[in-house]
């Protein structure tokens, strides 16, 4: 049985509009924003070259809500098709 959820990631298109929902109409509080990219990232969501960033915000139980915007990545020639 699942009695927690640490985190959750939700993809969005503008994190700046998604970081004013969550905090001002939500009233969550932003935990922290934060840019990746590399190899690592890259292998992790499967897409090379991968650039995003990330803007974490919590709820009033601790849970994590993590949006994420992607600035760069380039997908493979067969997804095109």
């Amino acid at each position: 049985m699942i009695t927690d959820i640490n985190h959750s990631g939700i993809v969005v298109p503008d994190l700046e509009i998604a970081i004013d929902f969550y905090t001002n109409i939500m009233k969550l509080v932003l935990v922290e924003i934060r840019e990746r990219d590399g190899s690592g990232i890259s292998q992790v969501l499967g897409y090379e070259n991968t650039h995003i960033k990330v803007a974490d915000v919590s709820t009033p139980t601790g849970q994590i809500i993590e949006s994420v915007s992607y600035t760069h990545l380039t997908l493979p020639t067969s997804d095109l098709v």
